[in-house]
């Protein structure tokens, strides 16, 4: 997530020199070979910029308008990790001087929770059966599945992948992305009715 930020003391050249920079930082996205479809703009802002003298308690005693500032923003998605960090960069020196982060996020994500689902319902099912047997009964219909929220759970990197995500040698500065490893994590609980 990324932008264009310019302050003037005129709105409409705040506005025309934010469009003027965004457009070249748009053109420098598609020349790197992003596709349209992965390129979003996030907010188109235009807002006064005021000086404020305060008292000695915090209370604003005067307001001056400064002058007006422009932002545009934009959300780019990259499938190559390694080339994050040298694409920020040449778009930063395109004009970008906002760099509102990095977000991670899974393809197929939902093909992903859909298999652990299984194993957390197989895994449930091989507990209440060690139990079911100890007390020498045995499990019988279910009566509830329910499934518990779930989100990525952010570890370290091991030492073995640190190469894949490391930027490209040094013929360009590079803005370092270490992606690390999210694990996904899913649990649910089963109710059976137990059986004589």
């Amino acid at each position: 997530s990324l932008g264009v930020e310019t302050e003037r003391s005129k709105a409409a050249d705040a506005a025309h020199e934010t469009a003027r920079a965004a457009q070249a930082v748009v053109a420098e996205i598609k020349a790197q070979g992003i596709g349209a479809k992965d390129i979003r703009t996030v907010s188109v802002t235009l807002a006064p910029v005021y000086d404020e003298v305060r008292d000695p308690s915090g209370y604003v005693t005067k307001r001056t308008l400064r002058g007006y500032k422009a932002s545009n923003t934009f959300s780019v998605r990259l499938t190559d990790i390694a080339k994050a960090g040298a694409i920020a960069q040449q778009l930063l020196d395109k004009g970008a001087n906002r760099f509102d982060g990095i977000t991670y996020d899974y393809s197929k994500k939902e093909e992903k929770y859909d298999a652990l689902r299984a194993q957390a319902v197989k895994d449930a099912l091989r507990k209440a059966n060690s139990y079911a047997s100890a007390l020498n009964i045995r499990l019988g219909r279910i009566l509830e599945i329910a499934s518990q929220p779930h989100g990525p759970i952010p570890a370290g990197m091991p030492k073995g992948m640190m190469g894949a995500a490391a930027a490209a040698p040094e013929e360009a500065l590079a803005i370092p992305v270490e992606p690390g490893i999210e694990t996904l994590r899913t649990e649910v609980q089963v109710i059976w009715e137990l059986a004589q």
